[in-house]
């Protein structure tokens, strides 16, 4: 075990001096022993974990999943160490995160940059985007995610909730007609719809379940561009409040058939690779981020 602490220090040190050169000066070592470190680990791994020539190294694949796990181990075990010798009050290490675009920038933010200000000794990197990361591949700690979550060794704690809310403009509905019951949806409507989604759009009327068919005549991967379109008077969107719940409040989208919505609420957690150790950065930032939802959530006021 001594070993392989070792042989990620002397790696982590390879990658971020640059070289092996100046690894070996910074380390205190001799070239050609830092050298034979990197090979033996990377015969150890069956792995090429970088790729030299005689003016730089690039990391492989494999090298900067090993690269990024490397640093959450290490900060992981410094801050163990630190604890067991009573720096409990000292929270320092590395947290990657992967999160949502739109409702990353807009709620997440503000949360993020508060909690960095507290803690000026962690160091955020942050991924924005709406795909599915791999957490262990990633060598993520932490990603939100909003949706059902499948089955699997992660773990997850419930932050908050959003709903799907249907609306148009003002302008749209004047001109195409006030949907009165979901089947007056497929009376001359129009969606704006996103990738990879169902059209089918699903409703309780009578008790019963109804699921309509709107006509798409846009389809995008980003809500706020379907916001924007919606605004624009140029179809109906079936969109998450937080996305849409600024232009119901200004009177610019209007919320249509919110009685005959499905049960609505969708989960939003934070969710972190399975392993038993949760380090202590990533669970006070989780906390920081519930407490947070829980004093303000504006996309649920509208």
């Amino acid at each position: 075990m001594r070993a392989t602490i070792e042989e990620m220090l002397i790696f982590k040190r390879i990658v971020e001096a640059g070289s092996l050169s100046k690894a070996a000066e910074q380390l205190d070592m001799a070239k050609s022993a830092v050298s034979r470190r990197l090979k033996m680990l990377e015969a150890r791994l069956s792995v090429n974990l970088l790729q030299r020539t005689t003016r730089r190294q690039i990391l492989t694949e494999a090298g900067e999943h090993y690269y990024r796990n490397c640093i959450r181990l290490l900060d992981d075990i410094a801050e163990v160490e630190s604890q067991v010798s009573g720096g409990r009050s000292e929270i320092n290490g590395r947290l990657r995160i992967a999160v949502p675009l739109s409702f990353g920038l807009d709620y997440l933010s503000p949360v993020l940059l508060s909690y960095q200000a507290d803690f000026p000794n962690v160091s955020l990197d942050i991924d924005f985007s709406d795909q599915h990361v791999d957490l262990v591949a990633g060598g993520f700690d932490l990603a939100i995610r909003i949706g059902q979550l499948p089955d699997s060794s992660l773990r997850a704690r419930r932050l908050s909730y959003t709903r799907l809310l249907i609306c148009a403009s003002p302008t749209y509905l004047e001109a195409k007609g006030m949907p009165k019951t979901p089947e007056d949806l497929r009376k001359n409507h129009v969606a704006l719809h996103y990738y990879q989604r169902h059209e089918n759009w699903p409703f309780i009327d009578s008790g019963k379940r109804v699921d309509v068919v709107v006509d798409s005549i846009m389809q995008a991967n980003n809500g706020q561009f379907l916001c924007h379109a919606a605004k624009s008077h140029l179809g109906l969107i079936r969109a998450p409040d937080f996305i849409c719940h600024k232009a119901i409040s200004s009177g610019e989208l209007i919320k249509i058939l919110s009685d005959y919505y499905i049960e609505n609420h969708i989960g939003i957690y934070a969710v972190t690779p399975g392993h038993h150790y949760l380090p202590k950065r990533c669970e006070m930032l989780i906390d920081y981020i519930q407490s947070a939802f829980r004093q303000k959530t504006p996309w649920l006021e509208c």
